[in-house]
């Protein structure tokens, strides 16, 4: 295997840690490794923005791991890159610095936009569509949802990023066990008061919803009980609309029992399904197409694209 081929990237999120090993192989890459670890980055965060220690201490232990599994795997170049949380964190450099201390990778810091672009162009790779058709593709994490709006040619019209997340929501409603439909209805006019910014006009109408990410991937597994999940399944509103209701009726310890569920995630699962829900149905779509790709994709392909031009 040629170290001029392979290329990493951690993607640092709100939530969890995702890790993407690839080699170049023609125009395209081949997958290597892909695997996430659920670290919670961004617990405690708000309100006043400042990351605690345990969080940073275990997310920088991960992310640690994850450049000596690339650098193993033969990768020349890794990638780090976080999001929201370290967008908002105040305290976000002696993070960095963590990590630095400890493998001597740099993490760079992505502009919401440019979270929105890439993510926009992992999704793409992965969707059918004809030129008459726009796409809507969005990513909700733990502290963030982003959006990126395409036309009929295929080129996205408008990038955004809303501070809207599962583990932010969580920790400002669901804080508990008990859930009642008040909470419920009060968290939904709080995310569908932050969705008023998103356009609505002609040029941003929605053939084609694409939702990526971990809380849509475990909603598309659970519905299938577990199974695998690949590009193209179709989740609707009617399926996540039960899923939240489920989610609403039990406890931390039963939502850990449900097939397709990390356990890890089931603290945040309820507020990432009112964030689908309220995204669906502010966007007027029935159904949503997953995809399994996310950030990580998106910037490996602009790692490979720069090689490209390079040679």
């Amino acid at each position: 295997m040629s170290w001029d081929v392979v290329r990493a990237v951690v993607d640092v999120g709100t939530t969890s840690i995702k890790l993407l090993v690839a080699e170049k192989i023609g125009w395209a890459f081949r997958t290597l490794i892909d695997e996430a670890e659920i670290t919670k980055l961004g617990e405690g965060l708000w309100p006043k923005n400042v990351l605690s220690r345990d969080a940073m201490n275990r997310s920088a232990e991960v992310v640690a791991d994850f450049v000596e599994a690339a650098r193993d795997e033969g990768a020349r170049d890794v990638a780090v890159v976080g999001t929201m949380a370290l967008r908002s964190a105040t305290n976000a450099d002696e993070f960095i610095a963590k990590v630095k201390k400890l493998c001597g990778a740099d993490t760079k810091i992505l502009s919401g936009e440019d979270e929105a672009r890439l993510s926009w162009l992992a999704a793409m790779s992965g969707v059918n569509r004809r030129d008459e058709q726009s796409v809507t593709a969005f990513d909700t994490g733990g502290g963030s949802t982003d959006f990126a709006f395409s036309g009929k040619k295929g080129e996205p019209l408008r990038r955004m990023s809303l501070p809207i997340g599962a583990l932010k929501l969580t920790e400002m409603y669901f804080f508990s066990d008990v859930t009642s439909k008040d909470i419920i209805d009060e968290a939904d006019d709080d995310i569908k008061k932050q969705l008023k910014a998103l356009p609505q006009n002609a040029d941003t109408m929605t053939s084609i919803l694409v939702g990526i990410g971990g809380t849509v991937l475990t909603m598309a597994s659970v519905q299938e009980l577990g199974g695998m999940i690949e590009d193209g399944y179709v989740l609707t509103l009617a399926n996540v609309t039960e899923q939240l209701e489920g989610y609403a009726r039990l406890g931390i310890r039963e939502k850990r029992l449900i097939p397709g569920l990390d356990p890890k995630r089931a603290d945040v699962i309820l507020a990432g399904s009112c964030i689908v829900r309220a995204v669906m149905e502010t966007l007027g779509a029935e159904s949503m197409i997953i995809s399994t790709r996310g950030l990580r994709h998106g910037i490996m392909a602009e790692m490979m694209a720069a090689r490209d031009s390079r040679d």
